[in-house]
């Protein structure tokens, strides 16, 4: 079984990754663009599919704060 990718480069939070002071604004976004990337190309499962969706929303919300 495949799970839907819930960390990302050691990231277990949207938020985690936007407070990282390490990462600049653009490495934020090609992080982003990553996970969303990769929750997208996980199976469709019925399983997780709240969490995935959930994560989508925050990896948009996060991508729009960026733009600011």
């Amino acid at each position: 079984m495949n799970s839907v990718p819930q960390r990302f480069a050691g990231f277990r939070s949207v938020e985690g990754l936007l407070n990282d002071p390490g990462l600049n604004r653009a490495q934020k976004k090609s992080a982003l663009l990553s996970w969303r990337t990769r929750l997208l190309q996980s199976p469709n499962m019925t399983e997780g599919a709240a969490d995935r969706q959930a994560k989508l929303h925050d990896i948009e919300d996060a991508l729009q704060q960026l733009k600011t």
